[in-house]
């Protein structure tokens, strides 16, 4: 089969070929008598009472300002990806609303060592390293139990097969082509099918094959695929050039036909409920959802894009959106004339959302980029000109705190605060490598904002003025190496040769994502601050084509950048790591430091000693400087039309402040609010039962009747700190 076959299956083609009425076939059967006769019950819609209110019943829209870049899980980067992914997809486990993992494709799961996996069945002769089980610790094989009567959405069931399956394509050969779940798949060593509703994943140093305790195994998002649609494609193509259609996945939703057109239109995206999910055979309750007695109300989700985001505005006013984020400046605009019933919230986002500035300090970058950018004192200086606070103030309105590290407040049992207690140096060395200055403060102001001291670094490490010292009045100047700096770089193995950095200016090209308003603020800001310590920026907006090319393959002096990721910080913390430089690390960052303390926290079970681990990470980012300046973690803000307030159709939307998975960002699989939102109908509809007149009635049991003898001729995806208070209650949260 080619790309031309796979694009041409559509969900309504995989499954047209039934030859024979097996019990399989009957699903199909049934679910195409519902559909038919749900079809051509709409057609006689005249006779129901409030018409228009049925046809929109149970219709959920959320309204993003970025759309679906890819189909195909293996290839988007940003969120409105991952969400797409987390209606149609579904993985083993995901965090429930507080962050704990919950059953999902697996029911229940715990980890051993080799030699209980060896009594209770496990094969170790057949692995290419450490055959003997008594080389696997415990903790370095998991097993997960897999929920039983769980279908794709084309009516075949899952089971172990396509689990494995899922985890083979991305591991050994294929590791390479699958950077996106690298976090994860960087430490499997091979998925082992025990009996259809039973796998084990064998965890291991990819280095050096040594077995490893997997701490984090109960958080692993890597969507499952289905084994029968793609057995036939190498890994390659599934990876790369597979367009993400047809989208068979196990989730609550599934997309139309119209998908294909709708990814290249990208206006919006219509899925509809997966029949398969929760349905009922022969009086037995089945699907994923049935299984863990998990109902959704929601009959279509629509994912409406924005290129204007006063459109958006204007569409939740008016109630024709129930959800969407929104940029801070309009969440305060809201909130000075908030139509009745709109309700907003503003929180850490459940994804440990931090927005980031860096060089490129790839050292294996092009020869030809500003070797300044690998100077440790330029990194150091550019961090301590930077000030935050500001940021926050000025670009973020408030709604954001001062960043230290890759992972936010969100989750408080995993965020680190720079201690008072702990001092910390910085060391300026000469041309032969000895400290010639240092200072010393401590660790949660050893960072903080001080141009004097920025100015300082600078001219211990070398840096002379061009033109004169920064003024008002003489702007016109920046550093340039002196020959104190060119030998610094020579001993520091920057350059090879004093001559090829001596005279090299300080002077950077920031490149940001040309619609990403705060990314540009943020750069002017910094090229107004840091003149004062004789660094130029300049700005260099592009598209999101461009900025991928260049940021991913450094080629690039300054980025402005964001993150986010798992609840469990083993998948951020990864991501610094020099394991991921041909993946997900943007920075260039190689430091055989971190990359041991990221280790250590992965094979650590002990939460009080993993924590220290990750606080030590945390650390490192903070201390990393221009490398990594964490500038701030942003508030996402959120507005939704609550019934219960006086707006909108569902009511039930919970305390997303106490709760942060229920905010819509959720994108790990089954979004915890769809669980909990009810439709009650719009102010003045119909509600929950529109009235049928008892004739349609009769009519839709005889459409559905010839519809299957039609068929049988046939036979055919507390967090929230310092929130904004409304007057009198909480926003976001229901009594």
């Amino acid at each position: 089969m080619d790309e031309q076959m796979i694009e041409d299956c559509k969900i309504d083609d995989l499954a047209e070929p039934v030859l024979e009425v097996t019990g399989q076939n009957r699903r199909k059967i049934i679910l195409a008598v519902t559909v038919t006769a749900i079809f051509l019950l709409a057609a006689v819609q005249t006779i129901v009472v409030n018409a228009k209110a049925a046809d929109e019943a149970k219709v959920f829209y959320i309204g993003m300002g970025e759309s679906v870049t890819s189909a195909n899980p293996f290839v988007g980067i940003y969120d409105s990806d991952y969400l797409f992914y987390s209606y149609v997809y579904d993985y083993l486990l995901f965090p429930n609303a507080d962050g704990n993992p919950e059953p999902n494709l697996a029911k229940t799961w715990w980890h051993m060592n080799g030699t209980v996996a060896a009594a209770t069945g496990s094969v170790f002769s057949t692995l290419s390293y450490h055959k003997t089980p008594s080389d696997w610790p415990a903790g370095s094989i998991w097993e997960y139990n897999l929920t039983e009567n769980v279908f794709w959405n084309d009516g075949e069931p899952f089971t172990a097969d396509d689990a494995v399956f899922t985890i083979k394509i991305q591991t050994g050969a294929g590791y390479m082509n699958y950077w996106a779940y690298q976090p994860y798949t960087k430490w499997i060593e091979r998925c082992e099918k025990m009996n259809d509703h039973k796998i084990r994943i064998y965890f291991t140093d990819r280095t050096t094959h040594a077995p490893v305790p997997a701490a984090w195994a109960a958080s692993m998002s890597i969507p499952m695929m289905p084994k029968h649609i793609f057995s036939e494609y190498t890994d390659a193509y599934i990876a790369q050039n597979w367009t993400g259609i047809p989208a068979i996945g196990t989730g609550p939703f599934m997309g139309t036909p119209s998908l294909p057109n709708e990814m290249i239109a990208k206006e919006s995206i219509t899925l509809v409920k997966n029949p398969y999910w929760n349905f009922t055979e022969n009086g037995v309750v089945k699907g994923l959802g049935g299984f863990h007695n998990r109902t959704i109300q929601i009959e279509k989700l629509v994912m409406k894009f924005y290129a204007e985001e006063q459109t958006l505005i204007v569409d939740l006013k008016t109630g024709k959106l129930d959800a969407s984020e929104v940029t801070p400046t309009n969440y305060f605009a809201l909130k000075e004339s908030k139509p009745a019933g709109l309700t907003l919230v503003s929180l850490y986002s459940s994804t440990v959302y931090s927005k980031i500035s860096h060089f490129n300090v790839n050292e294996l970058a092009s020869a030809s980029l500003n070797p300044t950018r690998l100077d440790p004192a330029l990194l150091r200086a550019t961090a301590v000109a930077t000030n935050k606070s500001y940021i926050v103030d000025a670009i973020f309105k408030g709604l954001a705190t001062p960043g230290v590290g890759i992972l936010s407040p969100v989750w408080p049992q995993y965020y680190w605060t720079p201690p008072h207690n702990e001092t910390s140096t910085f060391n300026v060395t000469d041309g032969s490598g000895n400290v010639k200055w240092s200072y010393t403060k401590p660790l949660d102001e050893v960072m903080s904002f001080n141009l004097t001291l920025a100015n300082e670094i600078l001219d211990q490490a070398g840096y002379v003025w061009t033109n004169g010292v920064w003024t008002e009045t003489n702007k016109n100047t920046i550093r340039k190496v002196g020959p104190d700096a060119a030998d610094r770089f020579v001993n520091l193995g920057i350059v090879g040769d004093a001559s090829a950095a001596l005279n090299k200016p300080l002077e950077f090209e920031d490149v940001f994502e040309i619609e990403v308003y705060e990314d540009k603020d943020t750069s002017e800001y910094l090229t107004s601050e840091w003149a004062h310590i004789g660094v130029k920026l300049s700005q260099k907006p592009v598209n999101v084509g461009v900025w991928n090319q260049l940021v991913y393959g450094f080629q690039y002096l300054f980025d402005e950048t964001y993150w986010s990721g798992d609840v469990d910080p083993n998948y951020l913390m990864y991501i610094v790591t020099s394991y991921a430089m041909d993946g997900w690390n943007e920075f260039g960052t190689r430091s055989p430091v971190y990359d041991n303390l990221y280790n250590l926290q992965a094979k650590e079970f002990n939460a009080t000693k993993r924590q220290k681990y990750l606080d030590e990470c945390q650390k490192w980012q903070y201390l990393a400087g221009g490398a990594m300046i964490y500038t701030v973690y942003p508030k996402t803000t959120y507005a939704y039309n609550d019934r219960d307030n006086g707006s909108g159709k569902w009511v039930n939307w919970g305390n997303w402040t106490q709760h942060p998975g229920l905010a819509i960002d959720h994108f790990w699989g089954e979004t915890p609010l769809f669980y909990n939102i009810k439709y009650v109908g719009p102010v003045g509809g119909g509600g929950d039962t529109p009235m049928l007149i008892v004739a349609g009635v009769g009519i839709a049991a005889i459409v559905a009747a010839a519809a299957a003898m039609m068929i049988m001729r046939k036979r055919k995806t507390q967090s929230m700190l310092d929130e904004e208070e409304p007057e009198e209650e909480e926003e976001g949260g229901n009594p």
